[in-house]
């Protein structure tokens, strides 16, 4: 069973915030204006609330309007064993045609030590597709395995550090549209 996140959420997510916190911060401006009188100073922070309104509304209709996808998931399993695989799969549904450029997902396991310094040790890419055009309201499904290597560190977190190993996935198309996340996966020893 895979558990799938949205690859192009979060940047939805930070467009919608940004346009809701302009709006409830120009519903307050506009609460202290007329409990103060619109004196001179008011109405001057007035025009400069309504720019921030109209700059964000329009980059929060620009955002949404150019995204070629309606729908992008990522999914995958939530654990692995040392010398086992992790079972990804990418599912799209486009907008408009679109060419995709590069998928890949990529396996990497990072260490955190106590001093606060983290590194990566294990890194491996897998690419999932490149250079194919897709058609309007098309649907694109894939899926690929992760081999996890023989040798593999147990994930862990502890007060002395911790080891995690995490899975990304990149997908970008031909007009710079980047969609990427990155989760962590739990190698642990097989029960």
């Amino acid at each position: 069973m895979l558990v799938w996140t949205s690859l192009i959420a979060r940047d939805k997510r930070r467009s919608l915030l940004s346009l809701s916190g302009t709006v409830l911060g120009a519903l307050f401006f506009a609460h202290l204006g007329n409990f103060y009188g619109w004196t001179l100073p008011w109405l001057i922070g007035g025009f400069l609330v309504a720019f921030f309104v109209i700059r964000s509304v329009g980059a929060t209709t620009w955002f949404l309007s150019r995204h070629p996808f309606s729908v992008c998931d990522f999914g995958l399993s939530e654990a692995a064993v040392p010398g086992g695989v992790i079972h990804c799969a990418v599912r799209i549904v486009t907008r408009r045609p679109v060419e995709i450029k590069e998928a890949r997902i990529t396996l990497t396991a990072e260490r955190r030590d106590a001093d606060g310094t983290s590194r990566r040790v294990f890194s491996e890419d897998h690419e999932l597709w490149r250079g194919e055009p897709l058609p309007a309201a098309a649907r694109w499904e894939t899926a690929s395995e992760l081999p996890v290597p023989e040798d593999a560190r147990f994930s862990y977190r502890s007060f002395e550090g911790r080891f995690r190993w995490l899975v990304r996935a990149h997908l970008e198309t031909s007009d710079a549209t980047v969609a990427e996340e990155e989760i962590e996966v739990l190698i642990a020893p097989a029960e």
